[in-house]
């Protein structure tokens, strides 16, 4: 699995992609099943995930280390994983902001 990192991400020409975003801290069956869903809908598109190396204060301390989420996400069938470290500069990014630079890239 490729591992892109936010703050590095750049512009590609524009392929196809699956994307689901989330912390996917202790990848239960309903990560399973969300991921299994998205995938089965665009079968030929680049399976990607977003998720956050350092976690927001408010979730708590991660259940199982930053290594084992991205061996969980590789072992689903994500080809990418695009990893955010969380900080005050990330929390003032809006919304529409996130997802436009996300759509960019």
């Amino acid at each position: 699995m490729k591992i892109i990192e936010w703050k590095k991400i750049k512009s590609v020409p524009q392929i196809p992609a699956t994307v689901s975003i989330g912390v996917f801290d202790a990848f239960h069956s309903g990560h399973q099943t969300l991921a299994a869903a998205a995938f089965a809908e665009s079968q030929a598109a680049v399976r990607v995930a977003v998720t956050f190396r350092k976690l927001p204060k408010s979730k708590g301390e991660p259940v199982y280390p930053f290594s084992m989420r991205l061996d969980d996400l590789e072992a689903c069938g994500f080809d990418e994983a695009v990893v955010i470290d969380f900080n005050k500069a990330f929390a003032a990014l809006s919304a529409a902001a996130f997802f436009a630079r996300l759509e960019q890239r």
